[in-house]
């Protein structure tokens, strides 16, 4: 059976450790579901530090175009908690609509109906 590819979508920028918690709690939670989790983190590690990642524009722009096209790439987008904030997490959204992707919200709990 082929599980259903979720992107996980939220705040970085100003919380400790980037939010990685958050993302990895979502990860589990998802993968427990039946997903196949496609987590912006795992991405990153290929492209340095979150840290060094938010000083540089450059590595910063090339990050968010491979995070776009990882979201094309899925079924589904789950929106952390605090994603209307995120200008990373507004555009992840958009592309998500744009694709005409299921839209999942932590703040809904809609998953777990």
């Amino acid at each position: 059976m082929i599980k259903p590819r979720i992107y996980i979508a939220g705040p970085m920028s100003g919380h400790e450790g980037f939010n990685e918690d958050a993302f990895i709690r979502a990860d589990d939670f998802l993968v427990e579901l039946g997903f196949e989790v496609v987590n912006p983190f795992e991405i990153g590690e290929g492209f340095g530090l979150p840290s060094e990642i938010q000083e540089s524009p450059e590595i910063l722009k090339r990050l968010m175009d491979f995070e776009l096209a990882a979201v094309k790439s899925c079924d589904a987008i789950f929106l952390l908690h605090g994603w209307e904030k995120s200008q990373g997490a507004r555009a992840e959204l958009r592309v998500a609509l744009d694709c005409n992707l299921e839209i999942h919200t932590e703040d809904s709990g809609d998953l777990l109906t």
